[in-house]
């Protein structure tokens, strides 16, 4: 085969990364039509039916607000951010360790996925609390106290930053980066981030429209983040089973 023949065939990784480009630019169509239609529903949630949903859960069991009272932590960014950045900052000094340079590829590629679901938290995290401060929506418990619905723009009392959710999108940010990693239990995480996202609105945190502009944001960013990553072919995908075996081939070799 001549060098012409082989520049006019790319090695199959090379179609593979295409593929994902390609599979990455349909989503964000879709994604962009999605957002559209968030923006709509949230536009009419906001006009007429927010303050309805905050009145209807004033009226739920006990036992329902005391469940989502022990899940919303969940949507804390700290209890994620601490762990994988200290393990990110771990895993890096590993790989400069002389005597572990053999396992370096498999060390940087774990450090690689670590990374990106960090990435993913804290970036998608900046975002929301730019809109946060931007918008400075009153939260739910200033409509029962103060009788106040609406917004405040550039506000940084915390009873005003209530668009969007940071609950919501630090579960959504975590659940879209899983599933790239590993989406096979792409039902897990979005099912537990759906619970996540609901119970800052029966906690009385949060309206509809917040959790869903928040756990919307979420998906958009780590998808940029993941396409970021694509295009300075960083290898994210890692199959943890295959890598070890694979290092150990080169051992023997």
């Amino acid at each position: 085969m001549t060098e012409s023949s082989f520049s006019q065939h790319p090695p199959v990784q090379e179609q593979k990364r295409k593929a994902d480009w390609r599979l990455s630019s349909h989503i964000e169509i879709r994604l962009l039509w999605v957002g559209i239609f968030i923006f709509v529903s949230c536009i009419f949630l906001i006009g007429y039916a927010d303050p309805s949903v905050a009145t209807y859960v004033k009226t739920v069991d006990r036992k329902v607000y005391r469940f989502f009272k022990i899940i919303t932590g969940l949507g804390n960014s700290g209890i994620y951010l601490i762990p994988f950045g200290m393990l990110c900052i771990i895993l890096r000094l590993l790989s400069v360790i002389p005597g572990l340079q053999p396992k370096k590829r498999y060390v940087m590629k774990v450090y690689y996925s670590f990374l990106f679901i960090f990435s993913s938290i804290a970036i998608s995290g900046v975002i929301t609390n730019i809109f946060k401060f931007l918008f400075g929506r009153a939260r739910p418990p200033l409509l029962f106290k103060d009788n106040y619905y609406g917004f405040a723009f550039f506000e940084f009392s915390s009873d005003m930053l209530s668009f969007p959710s940071g609950h919501a999108n630090t579960i959504f940010a975590l659940a879209t980066a899983l599933f790239f990693l590993l989406p096979k239990g792409w039902l897990f995480y979005f099912s537990g981030a759906v619970l996540v996202g609901a119970s800052r609105i029966f906690t009385g945190n949060h309206y509809p429209s917040d959790v869903i502009a928040g756990s919307y944001l979420a998906v958009l960013t780590t998808l940029y983040i993941k396409q970021y990553f694509v295009f300075k072919k960083i290898d994210i995908f890692v199959k943890l089973r295959y890598t070890v075996q694979e290092e150990q081939k080169k051992e023997l070799r």
